[in-house]
C-alpha cells in the first residue's frame, strides 16, 4: 500500500518510509521491528544444513589442519539490521564469513525538527561502497546494490 500511495519505486525507499510513519504515528518503536525481524520465518533445514556444513568443515580443519575450503557469505538487496537481527536470534551468524548488503542503522538526530528522543531509520546503499560507480549493465543492477559487481568484488 505504501509503495502504491507514494508512486515510490525504490524498495529500500519504501521500507525506509514505511518504519518512519510507523515510528512517527506510535505504532511501533526500534525494539519492536527488530523483534519482528528475529522472528521472521526460514526454510525448513535451513539451520540444520547450515549447521552441518559448518561442522563439516570444523572436522575437515581439525583433522587435515588445512584452511576451511567451505565458505559462505549473505549477498542480499535487503538491509543489515533485519538480516543481523534475525541471524542473531537464531545463533546463526558464525556460519557466515561475509554479509554483503545495504547499511541500516537507527539514528536520533536532536538537530531537526523532530521530537529529541525519536528515532529515525537510515538505510545507506550498499553501492555506496563502490563510490557510487554505475555498473556496466545498470538494467541488470539495483540502485542500491549490483550483486554482480559486490560479488566479483568479494571474490
Amino acid at each position: 500500500r505504501f509503495v502504491e500511495e507514494t508512486n515510490c519505486q525504490d524498495w529500500q525507499a519504501s521500507v525506509q518510509g514505511l518504519i518512519q510513519d510507523l515510528l512517527a504515528q506510535g505504532r511501533a518503536a526500534p525494539e519492536a521491528i527488530e523483534q519482528a525481524c528475529r522472528q521472521m520465518p526460514y526454510l525448513v533445514n535451513v539451520q540444520e544444513t547450515l549447521r552441518r556444513i559448518h561442522q563439516e568443515q570444523q572436522q575437515q580443519h581439525e583433522s587435515t589442519n588445512q584452511q576451511r575450503r567451505i565458505r559462505q557469505m549473505i549477498l542480499s538487496d535487503g538491509n543489515s539490521l533485519f538480516i543481523q537481527s534475525f541471524l542473531n536470534r537464531h545463533n546463526m551468524q558464525h556460519y557466515f564469513e561475509r554479509v554483503v548488503t545495504n547499511q541500516a542503522q537507527w539514528v536520533v538526530n536532536d538537530d531537526d525538527d523532530t521530537e529529541p528522543s525519536t528515532p529515525q531509520f537510515r538505510i545507506i546503499h550498499q553501492s555506496q561502497e563502490y563510490n557510487g560507480e554505475e555498473w556496466s549493465s545498470p538494467e541488470n543492477c539495483l540502485s542500491n546494490l549490483c550483486k554482480t559487481q559486490a560479488l566479483q568484488k568479494t571474490l
